[in-house]
């Protein structure tokens, strides 16, 4: 639910900002379902890749997991596992680090 909230507090806030660049013909409502279909699809596959790690790389109890328990623990075991998992996973955590505390903020 938490996702679903996120994404279209950040889609509301892409559709303002690409609504004042849109040309009189294009069709606002086109452009919505496109972000509505592309936001949902890329969250299945999301979940469709975080799901299975998960469970292979914590088993059972790791399903019931989610926070910092799955970020912190579930997700380094999967990149461990990865051809360039440390560079990966270095890359993973620094942008959480800049998305959580970003630099423009005062």
């Amino acid at each position: 639910m938490g996702q679903m909230f996120y994404s279209m507090s950040l889609a509301m806030g892409i559709m303002i900002t690409y609504g004042s660049y849109t040309k009189d013909e294009v069709s606002i409502v086109k452009s919505v379902n496109q972000i509505e279909i592309f936001d949902t699809g890329i969250a299945i596959l999301a979940g469709m890749m975080v799901v299975p790690a998960v469970y292979i790389f914590s088993g059972e109890a790791g399903t019931s997991q989610s926070g910092a328990g799955l970020m912190f623990v579930t997700l380094p075991k999967v990149f461990t596992q990865m051809t360039a998992g440390r560079f990966i996973g270095g890359l993973f955590f620094l942008r959480h680090l800049q998305v959580r505390y970003p630099l423009w903020k005062q």
